[in-house]
């Protein structure tokens, strides 16, 4: 049996434009990714004296067979300025359609004011025309594009019960003063599903 999820769109702009809608990570691999050669010392006496690429190391080899990639849908110019304030705009906002404005922020003392360590200046929010639904009893878990090149800013790792909140908001961690744009199709999160279940801990020797 196959699990389905499902992808809705409130936007008709959205629903046309199927570059800019959720796919299978799988059918969005970086070229540069795709361009490492396969290099097994063990099989391959032709490479007797190289070395291992990572498509040969067991942590590496799948993070671009499993999960979603949500793109942005428009571009999003994010602003924070040294006293805290902040704005935002975007060419499309999508408020007719999805009852929300696209972008809205997290305030400081919901998560900044806590943290330790940490360089983050502002936390976004876009709030995506789309929602996701997964079967019973799956999580979704929300990650930063692997790999991807935004020194600028980054996804919030979370999880979310997609089996029962279905709304695709995307916290954006920006990492500096200024101006930070994020251009329309850029892969802004990768949604993983999995199973929610238990597990027993153990150490052995």
């Amino acid at each position: 049996m196959t699990n389905k999820v499902q992808f809705i769109t409130v936007s008709d702009y959205l629903f046309d434009a199927k570059e800019l809608l959720p796919k299978p990570i799988s059918e969005y691999v970086p070229e540069w990714y795709a361009n490492i050669p396969i290099v097994d010392i063990n099989t391959n006496f032709n490479y007797i004296n190289k070395k291992r690429t990572a498509k040969t190391c067991p942590s590496f080899i799948d993070i671009y067979r499993e999960g979603y990639v949500i793109f942005s849908p428009t571009d999003v110019l994010l602003k924070v300025n040294e006293d805290g304030s902040w704005e935002w705009r975007t060419p499309m906002n999508f408020e007719i359609e999805s009852k929300m404005e696209l972008v809205s922020v997290h305030e400081d003392e919901q998560l900044i004011d806590y943290l330790e360590n940490t360089d983050i200046k502002k936390v976004f929010k876009i709030n995506l025309p789309i929602k996701i639904i997964t079967p019973k009893g799956y999580n979704s878990r929300q990650i930063h594009f692997p790999y991807s090149n935004t020194s600028e800013w980054e996804t919030a790792y979370g999880v979310m019960s997609t089996d029962k909140v279905h709304d695709l908001n995307i916290q954006i961690l920006i990492k500096n003063y200024g101006e930070t744009l994020i251009k329309q199709g850029t892969p802004i999160a990768v949604y993983i599903p999995f199973k929610r279940e238990k597990y027993k801990h153990e150490i052995h020797r």
